[in-house]
């Protein structure tokens, strides 16, 4: 059975994260999520693989483990989210904004992060490998931690 997400979002933060604490593994409609607010929401370990995202809210959200891979995430905000080891395998992040966002050991494999702003993000661990940053503003300094990052394209 799958859950109205945008339902669950318009209760609240606290309605939500004790809903997704209490259903950790609830089957959620992912096929197009918008424009949504989530921040402050508890994504942990959420499978939104392939989701259409496009404008969506993550700010201060908590996203460890998430499966955001093929994901549709142009224009998103992440500012201070905390997205550690999220699968980000070939989303597209288009003008994304990840302000101070935690990215630490993600797979940012084959994500196209054209024109995002990545002011402050950490990438500690990540495999930025054959990742797209034209028109962003990460710098070399940021990416000095990441664990691969065969050719990364600047």
């Amino acid at each position: 059975m799958s859950v109205d997400v945008q339902a669950l979002v318009d209760e609240g933060v606290e309605a939500w994260n004790a809903w997704r604490e209490a259903n950790p593994n609830a089957d959620l409609d992912v096929s197009d999520l918008s424009e949504i607010n989530f921040s402050k929401l508890n994504f942990d370990y959420v499978g939104l693989s392939a989701a259409t995202l496009i404008g969506v809210n993550f700010d201060g959200a908590s996203l460890d483990h998430t499966d955001l891979s093929d994901a549709m995430l142009d224009r998103a905000t992440f500012r201070d989210a905390d997205a550690k080891c999220v699968n980000m395998f070939g989303a597209s992040l288009v003008e994304a904004k990840l302000i101070r966002t935690n990215l630490a050991e993600c797979s940012l494999r084959d994500a196209d992060l054209k024109r995002a702003d990545l002011s402050g993000a950490t990438f500690s661990g990540a495999d930025l490998t054959r990742a797209f940053f034209e028109g962003s503003n990460v710098t070399e300094e940021q990416l000095r931690g990441a664990a691969r990052m065969e050719v990364v394209r600047l």
